[in-house]
């Protein structure tokens, strides 16, 4: 039970993270296609 925890603590923050980073990127990209 309080492994569980444990990995959705850990796995959840570095998920976000990349999915922040692609979409960092996507929009950075596109930004970089307008200019």
């Amino acid at each position: 039970m309080v492994w569980k925890l444990i990995l959705a603590f850990t796995i959840i923050p570095i998920i976000e993270l990349y999915l922040l980073m692609k979409l960092a990127g996507v929009i950075g990209a596109e930004f970089t296609i307008l200019i």
